[in-house]
């Protein structure tokens, strides 16, 4: 996607995402949860995210890449170091990029979804 490009035009090769981003070779994912989470979801990120992004599925939890405003504080919690900025997550765990967009793709209702993970108080 170039600067004069207008507003919400899709990027070559990406992949719609929910809400009207795109995720793809030039469309970042803030923040991804990845296969460390599984069978764990601890919600120790769920405590600090500022703007509730992070959503439960079956075995792990997902942050919403349109919800999520890429500040970080989720990744320093995680116990089982599962989180990452997308250009860090290591090489064995890319998968899980295309995983948390395909989450999202398949539930654009996300944030009305009984899968939203509240705080605890």
């Amino acid at each position: 996607m170039a600067i004069n490009d207008p507003p919400g035009a899709r990027p070559a090769g990406a992949d719609a995402v929910a809400g009207g981003a795109w995720r793809g070779e030039n469309g970042p994912v803030p923040y991804v949860i990845t296969e460390a989470c599984v069978d764990v979801k601890d919600r120790a990120c769920v405590d600090v995210c500022p703007v509730d992004c992070i959503y439960e599925g079956a075995d792990q939890l997902y942050i919403h890449p349109i919800e999520c405003i890429d500040c970080g504080v989720c990744a320093p919690v995680c116990p089982v170091f599962a989180i990452f900025s997308e250009g860090d997550v290591p090489r064995a765990w890319e998968p899980a990029v295309a995983e948390n967009a395909a989450y999202f793709r398949a539930r654009p209702d996300a944030a009305r979804a009984a899968g939203k993970v509240r705080r605890r108080d």
